[in-house]
């Protein structure tokens, strides 16, 4: 989500500064508002996202589970050797 806001930040800025070349200035400080608001708000996102990311690996890591589950155990000490 949040690098779909900053790309659609990134390409409203481009659409605005095309605008104003083809048109002339609607009206002053409008676009930088709203262009900087949108991409600042698409980089926070995208932080929340990887730290999300980064303490739910370390929640799975600390509970001490094994990634993997044995069936039978065949070591030398077992009864079936």
């Amino acid at each position: 989500v949040g690098m779909t806001i900053a790309a659609c930040s990134i390409l409203y800025a481009l659409w605005i500064a095309v605008r104003t070349l083809i048109f002339g200035i609607d009206v002053p400080g409008w676009s930088t508002l709203v262009v900087a608001v949108m991409l600042l708000g698409g980089v926070q996102l995208i932080s929340i996202g990887v730290l999300g990311e980064y303490l739910s690996r370390v929640f799975t890591e600390v509970k001490g589970r094994p990634g993997f589950i044995i069936a039978e155990d065949f070591s030398a000490d077992s009864e079936h050797l």
